[in-house]
């Protein structure tokens, strides 16, 4: 299956030893690099980077949590302008903090990092067959209620109110 990876970190060195990598186990994939900023509590989000997550279709994200913007920032941009697209995460914390649990839920892996730098993960061969299991699995879509859509009220409320009429 062919496929569109977006490689997105701050580390031009990780970045760059994702891409080749991915290029060398899958020989059907498109790998595009999207440079964030390093983490400054002092900075505003780079919402200009989040512009690029929607304007350009990829199958695939797989981002570092932290930067500008966050993983967290670009998995929801991501999944809202792709609902069906999936994601990889990665970071180096040992644990998830509580308050990005809930939107980390739309990642279909996340995954802890190499303490090298220049590396993304210890074990490649891992990385990379988990990267081969999330291309075969469906996106993560979160159900919603079909009945909060007014359309499908519209359509039902008859069908509901004839059936009621004939019993």
């Amino acid at each position: 299956m062919p496929g569109r990876i977006v490689v997105v970190d701050y580390s031009a060195e990780r970045r760059n030893h994702l891409k080749v990598g991915l290029r060398a186990r899958f020989s059907d994939v498109e790998v595009f690099e999207l440079p964030t900023q390093a983490p400054d509590p002092k900075k505003s989000t780079d919402y200009a980077r989040l512009a690029e997550l929607k304007a350009n279709s990829y199958d695939l994200l797989i981002g570092h949590m932290g930067g500008n913007p966050s993983g967290y920032e670009c998995l929801k941009t991501f999944k809202d302008s792709n609902p069906k697209g999936k994601a990889i995460l990665y970071t180096k914390l040992e644990a998830i903090p509580l308050d990005q649990f809930e939107g980390l839920k739309l990642a279909n892996a996340i995954f802890r990092r190499a303490e090298d730098s220049n590396k993304v993960f210890a074990n490649d061969d891992q990385m990379f067959d988990v990267v081969s299991r999330v291309r075969k699995e469906a996106g993560l879509v979160h159900w919603t209620s079909p009945f909060r859509d007014k359309a499908v009220l519209a359509t039902i409320l008859p069908l509901a109110t004839g059936t009621l009429h004939w019993a």
